[in-house]
């Protein structure tokens, strides 16, 4: 009863003291990301279980792309910046500076994951992540306790993002804890600046280790996958010689040779949750951001037997 009459005084003109979700009557939400990022299988669950949550709440979900021209030039995409949208989502890899482009629109906002810069405790969003710090933790004792390894060494864009600082930060308190020494020389362990990523380059860099590790800890599943075609063109053996282990849990983990050992994330029920907080945000748009760790688990499969 008290929404109509809301919506009533809405429609009469009368917007004094009225909360904002009746104010700003765009249906839509905007699920900003850079432009090939929805290419990745990591992020199909993810608008599944988002769009659910739009669905339900009677709004509908605009694709919006940006690429590094745009980021440099800070340029927000027309569909967002001509003001038809009611709420942002933004997923994948931005600058900090970027980000608060969208942040400055004064729209309600989440971010999946955040960049490695953003001041947690002084946050201007709310902010849902993985369980990056301790799963990875635990993945790399049981590389260590379980398996024996002794040398290991980790590879990803730790500048990237927050996850993957997170999963560092992991890896690391790993060896801490059982007295091993990091080697930066037997990782692949790289900033913006120079990145692995290309066939030649990995191999490049893999060939410039005198000896390898045991254990390769990767920053997600896509590196991982990479990294174990690259030590089978150069005869080494997974998981033989090296064990390898990444993160995400997507789709082609469970299809390459040998299966990559990895760490789950119901990327469904992080869209959803994600969509759950953008409309918990329309309705208390006074109260403190929120950062949101979602539960993951281990996948153990045959690249770390």
């Amino acid at each position: 009863m008290k929404e109509k009459i809301l919506q009533t005084a809405f429609e009469k003109g009368y917007k004094a003291g009225i909360p904002k979700q009746f104010i700003n009557q765009n249906k839509n939400i905007a699920l900003v990301s850079f432009y090939n990022a929805l290419n990745d299988s990591f992020w199909h669950p993810f608008v599944v279980g988002l769009e659910r949550v739009v669905r339900r709440e009677g709004y509908s979900l605009l694709m919006c792309h940006f690429n590094e021209e745009d980021s440099k030039k800070r340029m927000i995409p027309s569909t967002v910046q001509s003001e038809k949208v009611a709420g942002i989502v933004m997923i994948g890899l931005y600058s900090q500076r970027y980000a608060q482009c969208f942040v400055d629109l004064g729209l309600p906002i989440v971010f999946v994951d955040c960049n490695v810069e953003i001041n947690i405790g002084n946050l201007v969003a709310d902010v849902i992540k993985m369980d990056n710090e301790r799963s990875t933790y635990e993945l790399t004792k049981y590389l260590i306790r379980e398996k024996g390894c002794t040398r290991l060494g980790f590879y990803g864009d730790v500048a990237a993002c927050a996850g993957y600082q997170e999963r560092y930060q992991g890896f690391l308190k790993a060896l801490t804890e059982f007295n091993l020494p990091f080697n930066p020389e037997e990782s692949l362990v790289f900033d913006t600046k120079e990145r692995y990523t290309s066939e030649s380059t990995m191999r490049r860099a893999l060939q410039k280790i005198n000896y390898l590790p045991e254990a390769f800890v990767c920053c997600n599943d896509g590196r991982a996958i990479s990294l174990m075609a690259e030590l089978k063109k150069m005869d080494y053996r997974v998981p033989e010689d090296i064990k390898v282990v990444g993160f995400d849990d997507q789709r082609e983990a469970s299809m390459v040779t040998p299966a990559l050992t990895t760490i789950k994330c119901d990327r469904e029920h992080l869209g959803y949750r994600t969509g759950e907080e953008l409309f918990w945000r329309f309705k208390n748009p006074d109260r403190p951001f929120e950062i949101i760790t979602l539960p993951t688990q281990p996948v153990i499969r045959e690249s770390s037997e």
